[in-house]
């Protein structure tokens, strides 16, 4: 009888989230404190405000989220606020979920410091669950975030792991999740901080003391969520994910307050955007055939030198990147052109074309070789530099000026914006024929039938029509009538483009010759 493999949540959590995103924006002394909140909002920060998370430094010296700004500065008057905007949070969630991604299907934001994965049937393709699960964190760590990450059969469960777990990768086999957190704080559980001080006073420490307790009295403390949240300290957590939908339009952006003209200090700012849109594009499996380029300058150097507050360059790309060093290079070339009205305070980087992420087919050998997409990199390095009409392959035209006897087309590259099609039949040449013609089928052949050839079914992909012969050898006892096709054929292992033709007079298909 066939059975479901136990569910496998990735539960990834990020503890300095809104301390990291809060020190990047504005310089400030240690120790300080991090309120979730709009800066531009009207409304004074006040006395009840709670903190929402605090640095080491102050965490050392006993403050606490969760508590109010009037206590915590009162027990430490040297402590530093700093407010963050919760939409900021979310876009970075945002960006980590997208290129989490590239793991599986579905990804779920917890906000405002943790993301759900559900990486059932897919953890094999790592070699083991340790493994990723280190490739996981890995990947986070590198766009500049800390992270915990732990898997369990539930995204609660993993999370409560993850963050009261003794190390910052942890595995929790299929149905021993409640031996894994009898020992956690009852401050684990998704409740209210007041009701979980309320029973750590009385004496119920850990999840383990809270299962031993009648259910009924539990249950009058702990109100309509008592049964899923006794269910979730004895280890069941079914809760589905809620996937998250990326946005259909990528944007980076950097800003700053010292304007900036040298090109060094520019290209070290597009650098990190640079690096965060690749990774978003990878995990969405796609690339860029196009994007623009805003520079945001200052405000009072542009109103003097009477120039626009922003500039904008559009690049145009000829194959598709998703990769961060050729997009690099053909940014700074791109910026290499541009002449600055006033000093840069700010960087935005917006998608203008997605389309799918090309794959290249690996090779077994270990010989070192250029890499299959050089020519393509180097010829959209150049477009970007040099703009798209002035690079090409020199081709003769028939023309009595010399002056109009050569033109520039475009380059032969691949086309990856599209399933690859069959070849133009002008420049298809047959490189097999056959001795004698086979006899194929009477029946009118199209895309989608199967026949048969040397015991094998094959799967007719495309279809289209090459030339056609009529009353050849009319002097001979019988004139030749045919029709002729090329033919994609394929199936699970094999495939090849036949030289197929249809005898008009028999009605009659037959296979030709082949193509390379």
């Amino acid at each position: 009888m066939f059975s479901m493999p136990p569910r496998r949540i990735t539960a990834i959590v990020l503890p300095h989230l809104l301390c990291e995103l809060a020190s990047a924006m504005a310089a400030c002394r240690d120790p300080f404190a991090v309120i979730l909140q709009d800066s531009a909002a009207s409304q004074p920060l006040r006395a009840r405000t709670r903190l929402d998370a605090v640095s080491d430094a102050a965490h050392r010296a006993g403050i606490r989220a969760g508590q109010s700004l009037a206590e915590a500065q009162a027990h430490l008057p040297c402590l530093s606020v700093l407010q963050l905007s919760p939409l900021h949070v979310q876009q970075t969630l945002a960006r980590i979920a997208e290129t989490a991604l590239r793991f599986c299907p579905h990804v779920e934001i917890s906000y405002p410091d943790a993301l759900y994965l559900d990486m059932t049937g897919a953890t094999h393709l790592y070699g083991s669950e340790s493994s990723a699960l280190h490739e996981v964190r890995t990947t986070v760590e590198r766009l500049g975030h800390v992270a915990r990450v732990a898997m369990a059969q539930g995204p609660r469960i993993a999370e409560m792991v993850a963050r009261q777990g003794p190390h910052n990768e942890q595995v929790v086999a299929p149905f021993e999740e409640r031996d894994q957190i009898q020992g956690f704080a009852i401050s684990a559980l998704p409740i209210d901080p007041a009701i979980a001080q309320w029973f750590t006073r009385v004496g119920v420490i850990t999840l383990g003391d809270l299962l031993r307790l009648p259910r009924a009295q539990v249950t009058a403390r702990l109100g309509d969520k008592a049964p899923e949240l006794l269910d979730l300290a004895a280890g069941h957590d079914p809760r589905p994910l809620h996937a998250y939908t990326p946005a259909a339009v990528l944007c980076e952006q950097a800003a700053w307050e010292q304007g900036l003209t040298d090109l060094s200090a520019l290209v070290f700012a597009l650098h990190r955007l640079v690096q965060n849109m690749t990774h978003r594009l990878q995990g969405r499996g796609q690339a860029l055939m196009g994007l623009r380029l805003i520079l945001e300058h200052d405000p009072a150097i542009a109103r003097f030198q009477e120039a626009a507050p922003e500039s904008s360059t559009q690049v145009t790309l000829p194959v598709p990147i998703d990769r961060a060093e050729p997009l690099l290079r053909i940014l700074r070339a791109r910026l290499e052109t541009l002449s600055l009205p006033a000093p840069v305070v700010g960087l935005r980087l917006e998608t203008s074309q997605l389309v799918a992420a090309p794959r290249i087919q690996l090779t077994l050998s270990h010989q070192s070789s250029a890499p299959a997409d050089a020519l393509a990199l180097l010829v959209a390095e150049l477009s970007a530099d040099l703009g798209m009409e002035r690079v090409g392959t020199l081709a003769l035209v028939d023309s009595y000026r010399p002056e109009t006897r050569s033109c520039l087309h475009p380059p032969p590259l691949p086309s990856f914006a599209s399933p690859p099609s069959l070849p133009s039949f002008s420049f298809a040449q047959v490189t097999q024929i056959l001795p004698k013609p086979i006899e194929i089928t009477k029946q009118i052949l199209r895309p989608g039938l199967s026949i048969v050839l040397d015991s094998q079914s094959l799967r007719i992909e495309q279809m289209q029509f090459h030339q056609r012969l009529s009353g050849i050898e009319w002097w001979g006892p019988s004139s030749f009538n045919r029709d002729y096709y090329m033919i994609w054929l394929q199936n699970a292992s094999t495939g090849g483009r036949g030289w197929f033709f249809r005898d008009r007079i028999r009605d009659v298909y037959y296979l030709h010759g082949w193509f390379d």
